[in-house]
């Protein structure tokens, strides 16, 4: 299994204004049933319909800025689970590793006072956890990898059109 990032994030320079790569999305997404497309000031989100949507099923948040050097717009993309299925995983791995955090002195003490250390099995069993929970999120990056592909090509053409 390949180490690589649960939320891949990449940067895309397309040689149009923002008005016009929201209509080219738009236009893209629009001939879709299956993608919701929502525009908020200078950020677009990209998610699965509700009906459609799966635990690993990726969304695509774009994020529009502008160079201030050249004036071109830069989009930063990333692309991964659901906004409620990411949420579920830090939330998940924060708890288990506050409870590493403090189970872990608490631990050491029951050792220095020569009591019985339970709370090292507490510790380990938070970062059995946290290992445990990285391995899924690499499961769902491997099983969500068509659909993640197909939202990335879907993005590049409506913004790089001359490039595909």
């Amino acid at each position: 299994m390949s180490v690589a990032p649960i939320r891949p994030r990449f940067e895309l320079r397309p040689q149009m204004g923002f008005d016009d790569c929201v209509r080219a999305l738009d236009s893209a997404f629009a001939q879709d049933e299956v993608h919701d497309f929502r525009v908020v000031d200078r950020h677009v989100d990209v998610t699965v319909t509700r009906a459609h949507r799966k635990l690993w099923t990726p969304c695509v948040q774009l994020e529009f800025d502008e160079d201030e050097e050249t004036g071109a717009t830069v989009v930063h993309a990333l692309i991964g689970p659901h906004p409620d299925v990411w949420t579920l995983y830090a939330v998940v791995t924060l708890h288990m590793i506050l409870l590493v955090v403090f189970a872990l002195p608490f631990g050491l003490v029951q050792i220095t006072l020569l009591h019985n250390p339970w709370a090292l099995w507490i510790a380990l069993a938070g970062v059995v956890g946290v290992a445990c929970i990285y391995a899924l999120s690499q499961v769902g990056r491997r099983i969500s990898r068509d659909e993640t592909r197909a939202l990335d090509a879907m993005v590049r053409e409506s913004l790089l059109p001359n490039s595909v």
